[in-house]
């Protein structure tokens, strides 16, 4: 310790004969006045300690307490708004269905259904199969059903075809096996009333080829479901 440290403790400590270093004067003597305050050297009590801890505890309990409530709140919330949109889509689906379901006049509506008889030509003889045919809002579903037509692989496929009464053709899908095949078709089978059902191959010429698999004519008959 210098002698100027020495010096400076002696004035702060307030001895009559202290002095102070030059140039310390205005720090030294704002220490000095803060040291001579008594609250600085007041003993606290010893329960302050336990006191500052508890009072920390609690604090940090009521702030949990508070998220916890306004969790508890906003879940709440979130419940009713999830069973209220929950409920307004059941009612909008019932009132849809009703709509559907009482069509014109309140009466269902009826779908249009043809069905024909689908053979095997010569290269298929021994094929045979229906083929169903449902008006839909994007045009006739085609629901073909054949056995005894193998499946194609390696680059063949099938390809579907509506013919009308001057021979033009209209694609309606390829496939590979005919046990199960939905076919779309744009057209109306009131004039394109004959399926048929060539083999094509990738890369060839994608028009009608002309191995011919299956042949199907539309019945006269046409009936109509509930």
């Amino acid at each position: 310790m210098s002698e100027d440290d020495d010096i400076r403790i002696g004035y702060l400590a307030g001895e009559a004969n202290g002095s102070r270093p030059a140039g310390d004067g205005a720090d030294l003597d704002e220490l000095r006045a803060v040291l001579a305050s008594p609250a600085v050297w007041v003993q606290p009590p010893a329960s302050l300690e336990g006191e500052t801890v508890a009072a920390i505890v609690e604090a940090a309990r009521l702030r949990h307490a508070a998220r916890n409530a306004h969790g508890r709140q906003s879940r709440r919330r979130h419940g009713w708004r999830v069973a209220g949109i929950a409920l307004a889509g059941t009612l909008a689906a019932g009132l849809i269905a009703s709509v559907i379901g009482l069509g014109a006049g309140g009466k269902r509506p009826r779908t249009e259904q043809l069905a024909m008889v689908v053979s095997g030509t010569a290269l298929a003889p021994s094929a045979r199969g229906t083929a169903n045919l449902t008006r839909t809002a994007s045009g006739w579903e085609i629901q073909l059903s054949v056995a005894g037509l193998p499946r194609l692989a390696g680059g063949r496929y099938y390809e579907g075809w509506l013919q009308d009464a001057t021979g033009e053709r209209v694609a309606v899908g390829t496939f590979n096996d005919a046990r199960n095949v939905t076919l779309w078709a744009g057209v109306s089978p009131a004039r394109f009333a004959t399926l048929v059902v060539t083999v094509q191959r990738v890369g060839a010429d994608p028009g009608d080829s002309r191995v011919r698999m299956l042949v199907g004519l539309l019945g006269t008959r046409r009936h109509r479901r509930p």
